[in-house]
């Protein structure tokens, strides 16, 4: 980083060591790349990174040009065809793979961190808006084993609600299609995740609360509150409706569980699997003064929830049987990888059971066919 006049600015003391130049990893030549943050020609690039990659093979190009051709000519949903191409140069083009790379499918990504607990220490390391490799490389994570498998779940409910996600899908609730959510079934999941994530980040109530300060103001408020705070989150909502207040409300319940079960494993999964599964739900009405939080006369009177965030699931969710949803999810797991991953992919997750319920397959087509 440079000054107005082009002169090194000081190095802050306290910042860790600088990581080693990209060079050791077997690119010379990288660390002389200075160029403003511009784009190099292909002349000055070829100068500085002598480095030349090996020519593809010639399947591999020709697949990836047709995939960067499809994604250019719009054939499928953007969306779709950029997560394609993504993976297959991660995987294909660059080799990156589970035991050579470092990136992770939605789906192998932990949820243990929550937003609310991750989001919070990166606030208070940084200083603008942009978030640096020196911040990010500090920052505390729990290990992927720490999340109970129900953790996971939850967290595909809301992570991987793309149809491009279908094999995904197969991994988790019970091979059930998973349908984008509502708003209210998205925020009670998102809720529920935050509050195991804190426990087993190691967050007591105290700290929690800490984090998630000022967050229960009412609407109007207008006095002054710490600028990294999380207080801006839905901060045109009434209090009782906030991503953050409800965090602490189910918490709260967490810890309850936690307390009974003498085990905070057991006590997670116990909070994540109460109501016959369906985890923590949202409380139909909510008294603030109970829970210590509030700061208007509101706070005294319980306040509708759950009827003011809207339905938990659309019309067609509720409509659809659950053996079809879980067909549903395996048609859209064949027509994506092809005969051959499919039935890999079914081996690998259990092949007699797989093969079993693959055999309604055409006929569950059938019928989709003859409903639309």
């Amino acid at each position: 980083m440079r000054g107005r006049q082009g002169d090194p600015l000081p190095r802050n003391p306290n910042a860790p060591a600088p990581r080693a130049p990209a060079s050791n990893h077997g690119i010379p030549g990288w660390e002389d790349l200075s160029h403003s943050g511009l784009l190099l020609d292909a002349a000055r690039l070829a100068e500085l990174a002598v480095h030349a990659p090996e020519p593809l093979d010639g399947y591999i190009e020709d697949k990836l040009r047709r995939r960067a051709t499809a994604l250019l000519d719009g054939e499928a949903g953007e969306g779709a065809e950029v997560s394609r191409l993504v993976a297959f140069v991660l995987e294909e083009v660059c080799g990156f793979g589970a035991a050579t790379g470092v990136w992770q499918r939605g789906s192998n990504v932990p949820a243990a961190e929550g937003r609310s607990t991750l989001d919070w220490a990166v606030r208070q390391r940084m200083s603008g808006t942009h978030l640096n490799w020196h911040v990010a490389q500090a920052l505390a994570v729990a290990p992927p084993e720490s999340a109970p498998r129900q953790l996971v779940d939850w967290q595909a409910r809301i992570a991987l609600p793309s149809i491009q996600f279908a094999p995904d899908w197969l991994r988790f609730s019970d091979g059930a299609a998973l349908h984008p959510p509502t708003a209210a079934e998205r925020l009670r999941i998102a809720v529920m995740i935050d509050a195991a994530a804190a426990a087993i980040m190691g967050l007591s109530e105290f700290h929690l609360r800490y984090a998630l300060s000022a967050c229960d103001y009412p609407a109007n408020y207008a006095g002054s509150r710490l600028p990294k705070g999380f207080w801006r989150v839905d901060k045109d909502k009434d209090p009782e409706l906030r991503h953050t207040v409800l965090t602490l409300i189910a918490f709260h319940d967490l810890q309850t569980h936690i307390a009974s079960a003498g085990d905070q494993h057991v006590g997670i999964e116990a909070f994540l699997t109460q109501n016959a599964g369906d985890g923590w739900q949202l409380p139909e009405t909510l008294r603030l003064a109970d829970y210590d939080l509030g700061h208007d006369d509101r706070a005294q009177y319980p306040q509708p929830v759950a009827g003011r965030l809207g339905p938990r699931f659309y019309e067609r969710q509720l409509a659809q049987p659950a053996d079809e949803a879980q067909h549903e999810s395996r048609l859209n797991s064949r027509n994506l990888l092809g005969e051959l991953d499919y039935a890999r992919l079914l081996r690998e997750l259990d092949g007699p059971h797989g093969q079993r319920d693959d055999e309604r397959l055409p006929e569950v087509a059938e019928q989709r066919r003859s409903t639309s």
